[in-house]
């Protein structure tokens, strides 16, 4: 179970983290290495602030995410993110690299928080609220398997996901950004994983 709460992840993330150059190249994407830096942060910062949201998040938006976290397709390369989070000009490499260094740093240090606020599109992600959105997506009448990955935030709660659902859980990443590094080639989509 990886998520950056835990050591060996943590330490894992930084070692990635400190290989990064100016020069460093993108796997996919349209970003240079210093807007990604940049936008990484927006995600970060919004897990370490946990404040709450002042509105609800767009409900077309909400439903499209929403259906993509409920399926075993894995993300496909160059998706679009939100314009919020799109680098508009270039970013300074040093600049944004110190300071998404001090963001992982800050938020690993928020490891043992018991409470975070409500996500903007998902709500309250209690064990109970998890169990019903299996039953109201249809999710459990679609796939044959019994395995979830659930956010990084989440994962003190990992063993109440199991006892509410009767799922194996997995504790993913923090950020929806890291789900193709996270996930691999090891889900790749076939009728045998429904």
């Amino acid at each position: 179970m990886k998520s950056i709460f835990d050591e060996v992840t943590y330490k894992e993330v930084l070692e990635r983290f400190n290989k990064l150059n100016a020069e460093s190249v993108g796997l996919w994407g349209k970003m240079s290495v210093g807007q990604m830096l940049w936008h990484c942060q927006i995600f970060i910062k919004a897990a370490v602030k946990n404040k709450k949201p002042d509105k609800r998040g767009n409900p077309i938006i909400s439903w499209f995410f929403k259906r993509s976290m409920y399926n075993d397709k894995p993300w496909r390369k160059n998706l679009p993110t939100t314009p919020f989070a799109k680098a508009k000009e270039e970013k300074d490499f040093e600049v944004e690299y110190k300071k998404l260094q001090e963001l992982i740093k800050e938020l690993y240090s928020l490891r043992d928080r018991k409470e975070w606020n409500a996500h903007p599109i998902f709500g309250d992600f209690t064990p109970e609220r998890v169990a019903q959105m299996l039953v109201d997506s249809g999710l459990e009448e679609i796939v044959t398997h019994r395995h979830m990955i659930v956010p990084g935030f989440t994962a003190t709660l990992a063993d109440d996901f199991a006892a509410a659902t009767n799922w194996e859980v997995e504790v993913g990443p923090v950020c929806a950004v890291e789900l193709p590094l996270f996930l691999g080639d090891r889900w790749i989509f076939s009728e045998k994983r429904r």
